[in-house]
């Protein structure tokens, strides 16, 4: 394997286009899988699912300040006993 892992790592992926996590997942699951740390992929606002399924206004354009604060919000959230990258 020769990898390095560190189950005290959280990696925090924040994606560009497309803002899906699902998108991703073959990704973070590789990543999770090499790295043994937990991987969390936020994505952006607008781009998720259960957004338009809570009827979200389809088109509905957030700005980047928003896109930063929930980010943001994600990081706050998150327990301080791991280094988040």
């Amino acid at each position: 394997d020769g990898g390095f892992k560190d189950s005290n790592l959280h990696i925090l992926l924040v994606p560009g286009n497309p803002g899906l996590p699902g998108f991703y997942r073959p990704f973070i699951t590789q990543l999770a899988e090499l790295s043994g740390a937990k991987v969390t992929c936020v994505g952006l606002l607008g781009h998720s699912s259960s957004q338009r399924e809570a009827r979200t206004p389809w088109g509905r354009r957030f700005s980047l300040p928003e896109q930063v604060d929930h980010i943001a919000d994600v990081i706050r959230c998150e327990p301080s006993d791991q280094s988040l990258v």
